[in-house]
């Protein structure tokens, strides 16, 4: 498994897949990532908050997390 490093990698990775999925509606970064005074380290992780338009393909099945 691959760890990714590269912060805007990372968040251009998360912006390009809710761009195509048509049920996000917003997404937003919080945690230390969100805050650039705050301190990070390699193990910081990314807490993403999705708004949706219908939760029901997001919580019938985690299919949609493969892959990220």
């Amino acid at each position: 498994m691959k760890v990714e490093t590269d912060e805007e990698e990372v968040v251009s990775k998360i912006v390009r897949w809710a761009a195509t999925e048509a049920l996000v509606r917003v997404v937003l970064l919080t945690s230390s990532r969100a805050n650039p005074q705050a301190p990070r380290d390699i193990l910081s992780d990314y807490d993403v908050e999705l708004v949706v338009s219908d939760t029901r393909p997001f919580t019938r099945s985690d299919g949609w997390t493969q892959g990220y």
